[in-house]
């Protein structure tokens, strides 16, 4: 039933906010963002077995798996963002675009991290066993990413923005 509801909701919603976005920037590039992440989030995620609205759990964050199903999303919001970014004009829509990209950084290490984290551990035979000399440069890359994304948050603490709701240490599936 939720999932039926979306769609109307999101068709009525989307007028006033290509209004805005048009006033904040030239809106071409941020509304395509937006619109990516509402695909995502109303069809990708509900259609997913992570979608456990009917166990009594809506959108429980605490499993990470829903970042198993972002595939393309990352890259494309990064090219998005950054046209947006070209084409803020004034000061207020840099800092505006500034602030949504420093966002998305977020985002996307927690998504490549995770990814990449995964996928080399699942490569291991066990856990002590080191990573590939082939492999080891993509594995730091993805640690790297990992640790970017623990500075965010404590960087995005002071931030009213760009707090994280979520602190990692509620739910140890959220430590990597």
């Amino acid at each position: 039933m939720v999932s039926s509801l979306i769609p109307a909701l999101v068709q009525r919603l989307s007028t006033p906010v290509n209004h805005y976005c048009g006033k904040l920037f030239p809106a071409t590039a941020l509304v395509a963002y937006y619109q990516l992440w509402e695909n995502f989030w109303t069809q990708t995620i509900v259609s997913s077995p992570w979608f456990t609205a009917g166990r009594n759990e809506y959108l429980f964050f605490g499993r990470p798996e829903y970042l198993d199903l972002i595939t393309d999303e990352i890259v494309r919001s990064r090219t998005l963002l950054e046209a947006m970014m070209s084409k803020a004009e004034t000061a207020d829509q840099k800092a505006r675009a500034n602030l949504l990209f420093r966002a998305f950084s977020y985002y996307e290490a927690s998504a490549l991290s995770y990814a990449g984290l995964k996928k080399n551990a699942s490569t291991m035979t066990s856990s002590t066993q080191a990573v590939p000399p082939e492999e080891a440069e993509t594995h730091a890359y993805y640690k790297k990413l990992a640790a970017k994304r623990r500075t965010l948050v404590e960087e995005f603490q002071h931030d009213p923005a760009l707090v994280h709701p979520l602190p990692f240490n509620r739910y140890s599936t959220l430590r990597w």
